[in-house]
């Protein structure tokens, strides 16, 4: 006669533990091993802001930050949708600073001290929303215009424009539905739509 092994039976209270035993091991495992999410934080004078992966926002609006706050690029939030930098001290942006930012939506940096922004800036982007008014700004880049394709809304007011090609704008922007440029300096405006 063949010796058959004995099947034993656990209590289900047993079984139940092993598995917990079990589940708690691997949780332990996977926390040993895993690798360091890397965030972005930015310090400002009056205090500091991160990235949220909840909310895809980045908000640091009156933060007092400058130009020299700001990372390079926003590698280390790739998913981000809203970017607020509103109410600093910004005079001016790194060039670079949206490119790894291809989901982004919303950008604001409307209160701040900017005068320039590089040509390429808004390239590579899908920006929605763009907030850019009350600074210091004197033109309306022809680059940025063909970078803008996705804008639905801009607000421009308050700076130092003094010539707006509204027509050109709205033109190349199909989708655009609101300019918002009271409050500028405009000698000349071209609005023959």
């Amino acid at each position: 006669m063949a010796h058959r092994p004995r099947l034993r039976l656990l209590p289900a209270m047993a079984g139940t533990s092993v598995l917990l035993l079990l589940l708690l091991l691997q949780a332990a495992f996977q926390a040993a091993n895993a690798q360091p999410t890397p965030t972005l934080t930015l310090v400002g004078s009056t205090g500091n802001c991160s990235c949220n992966s909840t909310t895809s926002t980045l908000s640091c609006f009156g933060l007092g930050l400058t130009l020299a706050s700001l990372p390079a690029n926003l590698s280390l939030c790739p998913s981000l949708a809203i970017v607020n930098l509103g109410n600093n001290a910004l005079t001016a942006m790194p060039p670079q600073f949206l490119s790894a930012s291809s989901l982004l939506l919303t950008l604001v940096l409307s209160n701040n001290e900017l005068t320039d922004l590089d040509p390429n800036f808004f390239a590579n982007t899908s920006l929605m929303t763009l907030y850019i008014s009350n600074n210091r700004l004197t033109r309306f880049r022809d680059s940025w215009i063909s970078s803008l394709t996705s804008l639905q809304g801009i607000a421009i007011a308050l700076n130092n424009f003094t010539v707006l090609d509204v027509e050109k704008i709205m033109t190349q922007i199909p989708g655009l539905l609101s300019v918002l440029a009271g409050g500028n300096n405009l000698r000349g405006l071209n609005m023959s739509i």
